[in-house]
């Protein structure tokens, strides 16, 4: 869709978008992201349907830096609550950015085209279904909202129930829910995971405070040391001293990249060669000692560790798919007409 729409009422279907409801729905939307700090322009550059996906899946430390569709609205993610009751009507009628308008425009149609399909194909929510989900956002928006604006939010929790409801219909399998495909796709682009340098790392932590036996933690820790000095097996030591879950496993702690955890404690143990143990490093949860198992150069997350997520992100794409094939059909078959000035 190319047509310039500023000053036109766009009739889909022969249901009507005004150009006023646009601009009131783009002006909250300006508002929000103006307040958040994000870039509006790099927010509207990506796929509002799901053609276009993020491949960077994760990140160093979160393994899921999955990038989301900012406007919220073709994941159901966000619901455009209507409660810009407060705007003054000269604001709704200023002229608005064109490109960026438009853009805002032509999601209106394709989330209006989405409710009209799935109204033809009976996946309205139940009055119920509808209540109790109302009940929800209501809490959530109370501070927000008055009681001018309730339909207006109840018609938006409306709209987002009915496409994920033809969400759900689109999507008529599940791919990751295949084991060997899930799999398959991490061997095939485990570069995704990579998390850079590592070391594993093991470890003793004594908490701030007098321990049980009255002694003092730097003490405590000091005696810890010597112990080690001496030649004392440090995995036992853990698991008799250490005051962290990790003495469980000798005071294994996994492998830790950079950014993963606390500054000062990576700083010492990314000094250390392996097998060599630290002195005593100092962190918000107390005093440790740490040793270097082994170190790595380029650490890749094992499947187990990213599976979840790795199975959550496939499904996001099958459904996008979906969606997007979906739009494509229903703007080919639609009647769209732009009326002139409202």
């Amino acid at each position: 869709m190319t047509q310039n729409i500023t000053g036109l009422s766009i009739k889909v279907n022969g249901e009507i978008i005004t150009d006023r409801e646009i601009n009131r729905k783009y002006e909250k939307y300006l508002t929000s992201y103006s307040h958040s700090g994000s870039n509006i322009d790099e927010s509207h550059s990506g796929s509002q349907d799901g053609s276009d996906i993020d491949e960077d899946l994760f990140d160093a430390q979160s393994e899921s830096s999955i990038e989301e569709d900012l406007s919220g609205s073709q994941d159901g993610s966000d619901i455009d609550e209507d409660l810009s009751g407060g705007q003054s009507e000269s604001s709704m009628d200023e002229e608005l950015p064109d490109d960026s308008k438009i853009e805002w425009a032509h999601q209106m149609i394709d989330h209006l085209l989405l409710v009209q399909y799935g109204r033809k194909h009976h996946l309205c929510p139940s009055v119920e279904e509808l209540d109790k989900q109302m009940m929800e956002w209501t809490k959530r928006l109370e501070e927000d909202s008055s009681p001018s604006m309730g339909e207006d939010i109840r018609q938006n929790v409306m709209t987002t129930m009915i496409i994920e409801n033809v969400k759900k219909r689109v999507v008529s399998e599940e791919l990751s829910s295949n084991e060997s495909q899930l799999k398959a796709f991490y061997d095939m682009n485990k570069h995704h995971f990579s998390q850079g340098e590592a070391v594993e790392v093991r470890h003793l932590l004594i908490r701030d405070g007098d321990s049980e036996d009255g002694r003092k933690p730097v003490l405590k820790a000091k005696v810890l040391m010597e112990r080690l000095k001496g030649g004392e097996d440090f995995g036992r030591l853990a698991a008799e001293f250490s005051e962290c879950p990790s003495k469980e496993r000798g005071g294994d702690l996994g492998y830790i990249t950079h950014g993963s955890s606390d500054a000062d404690f990576e700083e010492e143990i990314f000094k250390l060669k392996v097998m060599e143990i630290s002195g005593i490093i100092e962190s918000p949860l107390g005093l440790h000692i740490a040793q270097v198992i082994s170190r790595v150069e380029n650490y890749i997350s094992p499947y187990e560790v990213v599976k979840d997520k790795l199975k959550v992100f496939l499904n996001q794409v099958v459904c996008d798919e979906a969606v997007h094939k979906l739009l494509i059909d229903l703007r080919n078959e639609a009647k769209i007409e732009y009326l002139g000035e409202s």
